[in-house]
Formats: C-alpha cells, structure tokens, sequence
C-alpha cells in the first residue's frame, strides 16, 4: 500500500481516501439526480434515513468491486490479456474474465449483460431525468414568461418535459458511441467530469452554508474560475499526455507488420518502438512544468474545484463588500456552524420585548405558524440571532 502523500501519483492511500472522499460528496452533496430523490421523500428524516439505509449495501459493492480486482489480477498477472492482444483496452478485462471462465455455461455471460443494462438504464434514467428538469425549470419557464407574460400550464409542461427527455437520451446514448475514442479509462474520465463539475457545485453549497460572508459576486466569480481551472488541468491531461503514452503494442505489432515485415519482426519493432517513446516522455516531463501541473491525479480533481471556489469566492466577496448590505438569515445557515461561531444567542422574551418596539402588537405565545413573521420582525430591528418557539423560551437554528 502507497502512502505517498505526493498528489501527482495517480493512486495512492490518501488519493482514494481524501480525494475519493470529496467526489463521492459531489456526487451526494451537489448532484442534481441526489438531490432530486432527496426532495422526493416526505421529509427531511426520512431522506436522512434512506441514506444511512443505502451505506451498507454501498460498502458491499465496493467491496465486490475490490475483490473483483484481484481476481483479475490473480487471474491474469502472468499472461496480461491487453498485452497478449486478446483485447484492446482494459476497460474489456471483466468482459473477458467472466467469457474465459462462465463462458461455457449458458446463460451466466447474457445475465452480466442484463446486469449491465439494468445499473445502467437505472443510472441513465435519473440523470436523463435531471437535465430535462433543470433546463425546463431554470431556462424555458423564466425566457417563456419574459417573451409572453405568460405561464406555462401543468399540461404543456408535461409534454415538454418528455420530449426534452427524449432529447437528452438521444445525446446520451451519442456520448456513449464517443466514449470508445477515449485514450483513457471510462471510470477515469466519469469521475474527472465529476470533478470539474460537481467540485464547483460543491464548494458553492459549502459557501453558503458556512461562510456567510459571500455574496453572490464571490460565489459567481469563485464557481466560474472552479470550472475554467479544473476543466484545464482535465482537459489539458488528456491531451498533452496522449502523445507522451506508450503506444498500444497490439497496434504497434501490426503496424510494423504491414510496412516491413521482412526486415523487422513484429516483436523487435513493438520493443523497439515503445522504448523509444516511453524515454522521451520521461525525459520531457522532468523538464516541462505544464506535465507537473498535468501530472495531478484525477481523484483530486473535486478537492481542487472546491478549494478554489471556497477561497475565490471569499476574496472577491471581501473586495466587494461582503454581506453587509444585505445580512444573511441565520436559519439558512448550518447549525455545525453557528454553534462553532456561537452567533445563536439565547434571548428570552423580557428582553426581546425590552429591545423591539411595538412588540406587543404580536402574540408571542401564539401558535408555531406564527414564529417565523415574528422572527423576522425582530431579526429586522435588532438583528438578533435567534428562533421563538411557542412555549416562550428560545432555541438555536
């Protein structure tokens, strides 16, 4: 096990933790899919206890996912099918282990396919689900009632929802025939999308439940400069780095098999040719300061996204002026941090009556509906940071 805490090594102990860690948050936290069912359930608890309820099956499938690793590599560590050009990239290798060992019984390699299909489709489903919802909601609603003055209906909303569904299910199902012209990993680009996109949505959420001091310039500008930073550092791996790889040897073989193959048999010049630029990406890469910036793992992506977004946006909020103009309400910040910067002050109602004029006018003890135009009445006069409850007492967000 590695515990090189150096974040340029593609997979080390603290990488798949930390790292792994934040984007597994973006895709908790920030994921517009996530947030979705979270909203679907009756209630807050209840969504809270779907997801304690979804942790141990989590874990089991991680852990099959580990074990299904070793299996490969206790399978194939010797005879490396990529290598024995059996297949042509290792994103085939659990394909062709379950064809090399339940490939002669019938019916085991068309259930794998079923199981793929299925986590899939399910997967596909929700996020084709999402897009559609957002695009309507955030884009076609606000331009349609600034062109016509009107509203869209709940019938016309319907069918539109639809058949934008069906339009992002087709653009999905063309990405998919694009994945194939990756260099890289599928799972490696899935999780460097997440981070580039869902690093910045995460460290905007984080800004706003515990650093109240950003506003919507920092928040703005702090997500903007997120994106354009990790999509270059993403971006710019995948092409500055696609010519420095050893080249495929199965391609290699071929090749110099079809130009000449009577001078140079295909293993000479498969060994020949990899050597060769293997050495010259080395020696280019101790020099070139873009391949150390490159170089950084894809799993600290998401981390990277946040920090920057949190440190932009609270410079740029700093140098706008912050919040002063327009102070935060306390109750949409996270009680963890008001009870860190003990800014939930308890007030007992002699003293709110004492500071607010014309209080009498409410009935404190009236029933709980009430409390929050009390709350805001008197956060407005005396911008104390509190909450009445109905018995009289007060307690913290």
């Amino acid at each position: 096990m590695d515990f090189d805490p150096n974040p340029l090594e593609r997979h080390t102990f603290w990488t798949l933790v930390l790292g792994g860690f934040v984007t597994s948050l973006t895709i908790y936290a920030s994921n517009q899919a996530m947030i979705q069912r979270y909203l679907s359930m009756a209630s807050v608890k209840r969504a809270q206890i779907t997801l304690y309820l979804q942790l141990p099956g989590a874990l089991v499938f991680t852990s099959l996912l580990v074990f299904t690793g070793m299996v490969l590599y206790a399978k194939y560590h010797d005879n490396d099918p990529v290598k024995e050009c059996l297949v042509s990239k290792r994103d085939q290798l659990i394909p062709w282990l379950v064809m090399d060992i339940l490939g002669q019984y019938h019916g085991f390699p068309g259930l794998m396919v079923a199981c793929i299909f299925s986590a899939s489709l399910s997967t596909v489903s929700s996020g084709v689900n999402a897009l559609a919802l957002v695009f309507l909601t955030d884009l076609l609603k606000p331009l349609y009632t600034r062109i016509t003055n009107k509203s869209l209906d709940e019938k016309k909303l319907t069918i539109i929802s639809k058949i934008l569904a069906v339009v992002f299910g087709l653009i999905t199902i063309g990405l998919a025939f694009l994945a194939q012209m990756f260099g890289k990993l599928i799972l490696q680009v899935t999780l460097s999308i997440f981070g580039m996109v869902g690093g910045p949505l995460l460290g905007l959420i984080i800004c706003a439940m515990f650093v109240p001091i950003v506003n919507h310039w920092g928040a703005l500008v702090g997500v903007v400069t997120s994106i354009c930073i990790t999509s270059w550092i993403a971006i710019g791996s995948i092409v500055y780095t696609s010519g420095l790889s050893p080249p495929n040897p199965c391609e290699v073989a071929q090749n110099s098999t079809q130009l000449n193959n009577t001078t140079y048999s295909t293993i000479n010049a498969s060994t020949v040719s990899t050597s060769h630029l293997y050495t010259t990406s080395v020696v280019d890469n101790s020099y070139d300061p873009l391949a150390t910036i490159y170089r950084l793992s894809y799993m600290w992506y998401s981390t990277l996204a946040v920090l920057v977004t949190v440190v932009v946006g609270i410079l740029v909020s700093c140098i706008t002026g912050g919040t002063k103009k327009k102070p935060v309400d306390h109750r949409l910040l996270s009680p963890f941090y008001l009870a860190l910067s003990n800014m939930a002050r308890v007030v007992n109602i002699a003293e709110i009556k004492e500071r607010v004029k014309n209080v009498d006018e409410y009935d404190l003890d009236k029933k709980y509906k009430k409390k929050t135009d009390i709350y805001d009445e008197i956060m407005a006069k005396t911008n104390i940071e509190m909450e009445i409850v109905p018995n009289g007492n007060t307690e913290h967000l």
